[in-house]
């Protein structure tokens, strides 16, 4: 959380608390070192969602859970954001199914990318297993991999929210 600052009349004032739980998610910047031209490394901004300071306690345990024993990432954080503002558009008690339909992937190079990742092959393996015959093949597939997890998510904070309401 950045430290109160003080106006004209110095008198310190407090940091605005979000009105919402997507409130507490906010984009930072680390510096990422690549290859650039002629083979010289260069340093480039890259954008990554987290968490702001000073966020309600149960939000983070609900995050770190929908992480599914992941370690941090971009892709969960980011998943998290769009799910808790989904959640506040709607209401608590959408159907987290409609929610994984309505943020999940649809590119495929995207999709083999996300599985690639961290290795999320058990979504694809359930997928597999439930619809053996899903007419679309791979790419179908790997759709409905990020949807199971995106549903598990989903739950996850749906039941977060339910449970911290009056907060």
């Amino acid at each position: 959380m950045k430290a109160p600052t003080l106006p004209a009349g110095g008198e310190a004032t407090k940091p605005v608390t979000p009105a919402t739980p997507s409130g507490w998610f906010e984009i930072r910047y680390r510096t990422a070192l690549q290859e650039g031209h002629a083979g010289h490394m260069v340093t480039t901004p890259e954008a990554f969602v987290c968490l702001k300071d000073g966020a309600p306690d149960w939000l983070a345990d609900a995050v770190e859970e929908a992480h599914d024993g992941e370690l941090p990432n971009d892709w969960r954080y980011g998943m998290c954001e769009s799910i808790c503002q989904i959640l506040e558009e709607d209401g608590l008690d959408p159907d987290t199914w409609e929610i994984a339909d309505r943020v999940a992937e649809v590119y495929t190079g995207r999709l083999l990318g996300w599985l690639n990742d961290l290795g999320r092959v058990a979504y694809v393996d359930q997928s597999l297993e439930e619809f053996p015959e899903l007419p679309g093949g791979l790419p179908a597939h790997l759709m409905n991999a990020q949807a199971y997890a995106i549903d598990a998510m989903a739950l996850v904070l749906q039941a977060a929210y339910q449970e911290n309401a009056a907060e």
